[in-house]
């Protein structure tokens, strides 16, 4: 017998089995058998001498072989984090990955190894679906199952899973957490969450004093809204919303609670203010993640790369994802079916809805390719999948599910060669064509080895898949809906048949996982897009094979592709950030890109944070500050002084005066500055005391863009002050034709930051007496002025 390993068995028990049928039939178990035994019961004692047996059991069991170095880091520094003591300890994490990148997977192995460091219970709070909560339990059931309860003696641990609606909040059984170790999957919704904290506080005595990781999977939604409500008066307040303040109530029960974030799309998280916060009279814990980690992208993972960046390649196989439809197609789609009968379908509303009937040709036509090409190398009947998403309207989803019906008995006419069709036949045409261009790049680029059947071939095959009923329309709207379609075992939608339409809006969307997705057909066309939404749509993005990607066919209108082509840039741009790390000399902020077109997300969620906006020829400067007298502030004006007038290329000032300094001397500059500025109630600028801070930001963000180059600009002998005559604080130490002008016209490519050296001269209103100078001593007012070619961002720092 060879000694290589032609078969390996999933598990120890296999093992054995089969040494059991050879000896049955009389015959000697091979080597590498024993060997494969051998080395299960050496992982077996590894494991119960391991101080981290349940996160070492589920690296041992990956499920895509070794587990990565990256994946075990991210797992491992998340963990270490959380773990953490200290003031800061509560304040939540961040995981942040790509659109089904394997967040979950990464989730639970963090679960895992917080178990072996301590945690006893952890929470999954999911999105408000009844169908994710299923899909959710189904996932953790299977991914612990090595942890199952059992009545043996020797079992290192026991992890038991609950969905909080069950019925565990109603009699915790103190035998199951004592000892053990409990995830509970709990919805984002009112009634799971007042379960959870029932269950807690009339159980004090058993579940408070355990240690609590409470996961917040997709913890952008739901999680972070706020509303407004009516005050005294015409005045509003900022509340939070129910289900955002159920999860910061829970977080308060347990003596030991750490929390999770988990999302692709972190906008609205990184723009919440840092540290508690006070929302009419009611002190809320922070929400901004004190730290993030990365889930590390796999080579198997497709995603905006090949869609936006590979895709621009002409000589890429991704060069021919992206197919243009019509906005007239997707407001057919979207109107009423009055308005379009079926007498009207042979004439101009077939033409304008030839986007659509080219893309269910393609699908039939890419699934036939991907039948045929998986029966001869695999022996797999395949099943692929399509996604309608236009609308969130369920009265325009069965107007779309009768217009594609349709339109699919129109091809069906053509390929049997019954009633040909002029635009069926254009698109059969065009759609091989394209597959065979796609399927030549692919083979050139090394990315597929799988030759295209000829048309006649593909063709017999979608035949083959009309004349057997083997395809299904859906539309997909409700929780019961997507629950009744799940794989039990996958928790994914089930394909039951070769090809599988689904129609469908916003339940479309997160978590819900789809395999084999060959045609992505995309019409939502608001105003402004928000960005956390869309991407989160996304559902053509995971682990994809390349021999799909040969025939997927990602169909859009232009404005649409456009807008999620630059969201993919400004999220590239934000995980960029984190991966190239931030100078620890500056204040923790963390840009989010927004265009005229895109917004980071909805207005609620980040309505309690005072978002600070930069935008290309800003000008960004300290307002309100009072100083201090000359016996404090004196010797720190002078410093100043030394460090501009000392800087490198002080006297190589253009005409306009402008010179190129040094960024780490700005800082200092800017730090000396803020020394000699005082806050307080009694000078009305106690709201202005981070002005300094957010300089310093929007100096990092600029310099950033522009490589480390800024000019300065000093001015001195200048009088302006402190109360303007409608009694605000002035906020225009620089002139007009003198300074700002000229730093328009120098801050193209690189920021400007100008030194306004102010005499700082005591003086009173003439009319009314009241003070509206300084303090009678000179101090620094600076203003930075940002670059017109930069990109806009957000942030909030308090």
């Amino acid at each position: 017998m060879s000694d290589t390993y032609p078969v390996t068995y999933p598990s120890k028990e296999s093992c054995l089995a089969a040494i059991e049928t050879l000896e049955d039939y009389g015959l000697a178990p091979a080597p590498w058998i024993l060997e494969q035994l051998e080395a299960f019961e050496a992982a077996e004692k590894a494991l119960r001498e391991s101080k981290t047996p349940i996160w070492d059991t589920l690296k041992t069991h990956y499920p895509f072989g070794v587990m990565p170095v990256e994946k075990i880091k991210c797992v491992e520094e998340a963990v270490a984090k959380l773990m953490e003591t200290g003031p800061h300890a509560e304040e939540p994490g961040l995981l942040l990955g790509k659109i089904q990148c394997g967040k979950t997977d990464t989730f639970e192995d963090i679960i895992g190894l917080a178990f072996d460091k301590g945690i006893d219970i952890a929470i999954v709070i999911t999105k408000g679906t009844k169908a994710l909560v299923n899909q959710t339990v189904m996932r953790l059931k299977k991914d612990f199952r090595f942890f199952k309860a059992t009545d043996r003696l020797d079992q290192l641990v026991t992890v038991h899973i609950y969905d909080i609606m069950d019925g565990v909040w109603r009699n915790p059984k103190p035998a199951k957490f004592e000892g053990n170790k409990s995830i509970i999957v709990c919805k984002k919704n009112a009634a799971n969450l007042e379960h959870l904290m029932e269950m807690f506080e009339q159980n004090a005595s058993l579940l408070k004093p355990k240690k609590v990781l409470i996961v917040d999977d997709e913890a952008d939604f739901a999680s972070r809204n706020y509303k407004t409500i009516a005050s005294e008066g015409l005045k509003t307040e900022t509340e939070m919303a129910r289900i955002a303040q159920q999860i910061d109530d829970f977080r308060r029960i347990p003596d030991f609670c750490r929390y999770l974030q988990v999302t692709a799309t972190p906008y609205c998280l990184y723009l919440q203010p840092d540290g508690d916060l006070n929302l009419n009279g009611n002190t809320v814990k922070p929400f901004k993640p004190r730290f993030t980690t990365l889930v590390p992208v796999h080579d198997k993972y497709i995603g905006g790369k090949q869609y936006f960046v590979d895709s621009e390649n002409s000589d890429s196989m991704y060069s021919h994802l992206f197919h243009r439809v019509e906005q007239v197609c997707m407001d057919v789609l979207g109107c009423e079916e009055k308005k379009f009968k079926r007498k009207n379908m042979a004439n101009s509303a077939q033409q304008m809805l030839y986007g659509l009937t080219y893309a269910l040709v393609a699908y039939f036509m890419a699934t036939a390719i991907r039948r045929i090409q998986m029966a001869k190398t695999d022996r797999i009947d395949y099943k692929s999948s399509a996604i309608i998403h236009t609308d969130i309207n369920k009265r325009e989803h069965d107007w779309q599910r009768r217009t594609v019906n349709r339109l699919i008995e129109m091809i069906k006419d053509e390929v049997r060669d019954t009633t040909p069709n002029i635009w069926v036949g254009i698109a059969i045409d065009s759609a091989y064509d394209d597959f065979v261009k796609s399927n030549r790049k692919g083979q050139k680029e090394g990315l597929i080895g799988v030759n295209l059947p000829s048309k006649k071939e593909a063709l017999a095959e979608v035949r083959k898949i009309f004349d057997t009923n083997n395809y299904q329309v859906q539309t997909v709207n409700s929780d019961e809906e997507v629950g009744s379609m799940l794989d039990e075992d996958t928790g994914e939608l089930t394909l039951d048949t070769a090809a599988n339409i689904f129609i469908g809006g916003n339940i479309l969307d997160r978590g819900v996982t789809i395999k084999n997705i060959l045609c992505f057909f995309y019409g939502r066309n608001p105003k402004t897009f928000q960005q956390d939404t869309v991407l989160q749509h996304a559902r053509m993005y995971g682990t994809r094979s390349k021999e799909d990607m040969a025939v997927m066919r990602f169909h859009t209108t232009s404005r649409i592709y456009t807008t999620m082509k630059r969201m993919n840039d400004l999220d590239e741009q934000l995980r960029q950030w984190f991966l190239e790390g931030k100078d620890q000399d500056l204040p923790n902020a963390i840009f989010v890109g927004y265009d005229k077109e895109i917004r980071p997300c909805a207005p609620q969620k980040i309505k309690a944070t005072d978002a600070i906006t930069i935008k290309q020829q800003q000008r960004i400067l300290p307002v309100g500050f009072w100083t201090g007298s000359k016996s404090e502030i004196g010797k720190t004006v002078e410093m100043i002084d030394n460090e501009i007038k000392r800087s490198a290329n002080y006297k190589k000032q253009d005409k306009n005066g402008f010179f190129e300094i040094d960024k780490n001397t700005v800082i200092r500059i800017l730090r000396l500055i803020e020394e000699t500025y005082v806050y307080g109630v009694e000078y009305g600028n106690n709201d202005k005391r981070n002005d300094i801070k957010e300089m310093l930001c929007v100096l990092d963000y600029c310099t950033e863009q522009s490589h480390g180059k800024i000019f300065a600009l000093h001015r001195e002998d200048r009088n302006m002050n402190r109360i303007r005559e409608n009694g605000c604080f002035s906020d225009a130490p620089d002139s007009g034709n003198t300074d700002t002008e000229p730093a328009h016209e120098k801050a193209q490519d690189a920021p400007v930051i100008m030194f306004f050296r102010q005499n700082g001269q005591k003086n009173k209103d003439k009319e009314t007496g009241s003070d509206v100078g300084w303090n009678g001593t000179p101090f620094y007012w600076p203003v930075l002025m940002t670059q017109k070619n930069m990109q806009p961002v957000m942030f909030a720092l308090d």
